[in-house]
């Protein structure tokens, strides 16, 4: 998979020359390669199930998520394995159920609205844009607000380097690279970029 996708991207971004259409497929097949690792690899090690020591499981995690895909590996600490494994399913305390304000309803508690008898038909789109909103708000929540959910945030390392580094090192190679160093047109990039 990590070959895959340095392959794919290379394609993408015209590294290896391509037509449109391969260049396209190969968009698709990075995007794959950004979410394969990340349910399998980033996951178990987010259960600290993948190696035998500290260090491995936080290589792994913090590769996948926060490098491959720019997210955060602490905040995806707090959020799944601290604050949905400790309170799985209580209203109010999973931050992985709605809380209201929600786009979508999926626990009886959640008040009824009637825009979500059409959730079967615009959530597959906004989970589909989920990936910006989660980038955005582990910088939000758990920087700046110190709270991921209804779960406070306490730092195992240092939350300046993970914003700057991760997220700096995400933004350098999936658009500065792309945009300014190889010349991408600013509208080929955009449309394999989404």
């Amino acid at each position: 998979i990590f070959a895959l996708y340095a392959i794919s991207y290379c394609l993408v971004q015209g590294l290896i020359p391509a037509s449109w259409p391969v260049r396209v497929g190969a968009a698709v097949v990075f995007g794959l390669c950004q979410v394969l690792p990340l349910l399998h690899v980033m996951h178990d090690a987010s259960h600290t199930a993948i190696g035998h020591t500290e260090s491995s499981y936080k290589f792994w995690g913090q590769l996948t998520l926060d490098w491959m895909a720019g997210c955060s590996m602490l905040s995806w600490h707090h959020q799944h394995t601290i604050g949905h494994h400790v309170y799985t399913n209580v209203y109010g305390a999973d931050p992985d159920l709605p809380a209201g304000g929600e786009p979508r309803r999926f626990v009886e508690r959640q008040k009824w609205a009637a825009i979500y008898q059409w959730q079967w038909l615009y959530m597959p789109v906004l989970y589909g844009l989920l990936a910006f909103k989660v980038r955005v708000d582990d910088v939000v929540f758990v920087w700046l607000q110190g709270m991921d959910g209804p779960i406070r945030v306490n730092y195992y390392d240092s939350p300046l380097f993970r914003v700057f580094a991760v997220k700096g090192g995400w933004i350098f190679y999936r658009f500065v690279l792309p945009l300014l160093v190889w010349g991408v047109p600013f509208k080929t990039w955009l449309a394999l970029f989404i």
